[in-house]
């Protein structure tokens, strides 16, 4: 917020203004000759950047959703990265991400995984040390927020609103 206020008054929408340290913001502030012109100027260039796009002009994909459907996805286990068209998403190695997308991309598409399976993957042989897994929330929701993060991240970095993978009655299908 602050920072907000200081570019208004660099762009000379006020002389300055004041609030003590201990001033929460968005209490009491004090303002020292507002310039209602300038704070309009101000306004309407900054709607007109945000209109024409101006302020990335280079980048389309901040205006446009990709879609994953149409374009080819592969997995690259030696380096943890998912490679999406010309874009790759990385994953951190040897961690959740990695061994669910390890699992995942060695099946085909569409085809539902049990929780489990990608649990002993993360969790590393924990059936031949501790019997069978426990269907316990503890156990299917490390999963599951797995999922999510990975879901997240290609969306962050490729623009999408497509899920990679997705969840339903405690198994994990790859949808592209």
């Amino acid at each position: 917020m602050e920072a907000f206020l200081f570019k208004l008054k660099n762009a000379g929408c006020f002389e300055n203004f004041n609030r003590s340290p201990a001033t929460p913001l968005g209490s009491s502030m004090g303002f020292h000759k507002i310039n209602l012109e300038k704070l309009s100027e101000y306004r309407n260039k900054l709607f007109k950047e945000q209109k024409n796009n101006e302020r990335f002009p280079q980048d389309s994909r901040l205006t446009t959703a990709i879609s994953l459907k149409d374009k080819e996805i592969k997995y690259d286990d030696k380096e943890a990265r998912i490679l999406i068209g010309d874009i790759t998403c990385q994953l951190p190695p040897y961690k959740n991400e990695h061994y669910l997308c390890e699992v995942m991309f060695k099946k085909k598409v569409n085809k539902p995984i049990d929780w489990s399976v990608v649990y002993e993957k993360m969790s590393g042989d924990y059936e031949k040390h501790y019997g069978k897994t426990p269907k316990t929330r503890e156990h299917w929701r490390t999963v599951y927020d797995t999922m999510i993060r990975i879901n997240d991240r290609i969306k962050k970095d490729l623009y999408t609103t497509d899920n990679l993978f997705s969840w339903q009655e405690l198994t994990i299908k790859r949808n592209f």
